[in-house]
This record gives structure tokens, sequence and C-alpha cells, in this order.
């Protein structure tokens, strides 16, 4: 998709489709901060209406949660700004009665710099090890990886970087039950590297990695994908 965003937000977004429609989406990424607008769409490909239980996990708040009917054949979008308020980072649990297709746009206008968008697909479950190839902390870049431990337990987590001259550096944290936590890349690792994570944790977690950039000083926007997980 290509787009001129309220006639100011210039950019575009790709996103893998869904294989089949689920029950259950997660998304690690997702904030109402200044600058920032989250959608939410549900598609319902079923013969019968859907009712949808979304849970905005808030990093150092208490969740909160909203209802909504999906009616069979048809699309719903949830303004979460509308819903959330400004200034709150969250991410989201969907549960559904019906099995239904969940991704989350969002539009930007970064540190009144980078503006743009990006779109991702929900993924359907945690995973205790997840991968990313891309990143970078080149000058012009910030990139963030955001987690969610949607369990009722405790999440030891490990994070490997690793760059391109071999060398690795390591990262341990607790993510505690119901909440999302970002980490700013480049404040772990410095300025200047190429960077490929791998993120270990003894609970089922989720991982997103968003990037947000001015390329070669000319071409500014930003960009999201889901965690790769081992196959099974």
């Amino acid at each position: 998709m290509y787009f001129n965003y309220r006639s100011n937000w210039n950019d575009g977004s790709i996103t893998l489709g869904a294989r089949a429609p689920a029950t259950t989406w997660y998304f690690a990424e997702g904030t109402t901060r200044s600058g920032f607008e989250e959608w939410l769409c549900l598609a319902n490909p079923q013969t019968e209406d859907a009712t949808v239980h979304v849970t905005y996990h808030k990093a150092g708040a208490e969740d909160s949660d909203q209802y909504i009917d999906v009616p069979a054949g048809r699309r719903r979008t949830i303004d979460v700004n509308a819903v959330l308020g400004p200034e709150v980072d969250a991410a989201v649990k969907i549960d559904s009665d019906k099995a239904i297709i969940a991704e989350r746009p969002m539009y930007f206008n970064y540190q009144n710099k980078w503006n743009g968008g990006h779109v991702s697909i929900g993924t359907n479950s945690t995973a205790g090890n997840w991968y990313l190839a891309e990143g970078t902390t080149r000058s012009g870049f910030e990139e963030w990886i955001c987690l969610l431990n949607p369990g009722e337990l405790e999440a030891a987590i490990h994070v490997e970087y690793s760059f391109q001259d071999g060398s690795t550096q390591d990262q341990d944290l607790l993510l505690m039950p119901d909440q999302r936590f970002s980490i700013l890349v480049n404040g772990v690792v410095g300025t200047g590297k190429d960077v490929a994570v791998k993120i270990e944790s003894d609970q089922g977690i989720i991982a997103e990695r968003s990037m947000y950039f001015s390329y070669h000083e000319a071409w500014d926007g930003g960009s999201n994908a889901i965690g790769c997980v081992p196959p099974d």
C-alpha cells in the first residue's frame, strides 16, 4: 500500500498475508504516544458473526478490555488511540469465538522528523525463541524490539545481538506477566552497528522489531516485522 495519510505523511507499507483465520492473535508493538496513530483491522470471513475480546496489555499499567462484534463477511476497524487515550504503550491480544484475521496499521510522525507508516499481521501463538535478521543502529536509524509476556508467570529473557564481524553481545531481563516492554537497541549496542537478534525466554512470549529512519538523509519512514520462530 502507498499513501499520503491525512495529506501529511507519505509512505508505503507491506505485510505478509495470513495463511488461515484464527481465534487468537497477538501484537507486541503498539503505542498512542504523540505523533502516532494505531489501528486494528479485523476481518470475519465466516458465515456467522464473531464476538471479539481485545485485551490491551499496557506497559507499567493494568490491562484494558474491549469487546466488539464483527459481522459475518465484514471488516471492522478499531481506533486504538480513541480506546486507550494518549501516551499509552500497549501490546494486544485478540480472542474471538469465530476464526478471524487481524492486522495492525500504524501511522506516525516520529520525533517530529520522520513520518510514515507500517503494518503487521498478528501472530497466533507465543514461543520461547524468536529470531530477527534485520537491524541496524547506523546514523539515521533507530531500532526497537517490542516484547509481550501474555502469560501468568514471570519470563526470564535472554537477548543475543550478533554483529557482522562475528562478535556478540548479551542482555538479560525479566518481563512480568501481562506486560509489554520495549528495548531501544541503539541504547544497548551503541551506534554504527548492523545487528541480528536472537531472543530466548523460559516462557512463551511475542517479539516484534520496529525501525524508524532517514535513509541517506533523503527517504524517511519506518518498518515493522514480527519475529521468526524455529520450525516445529
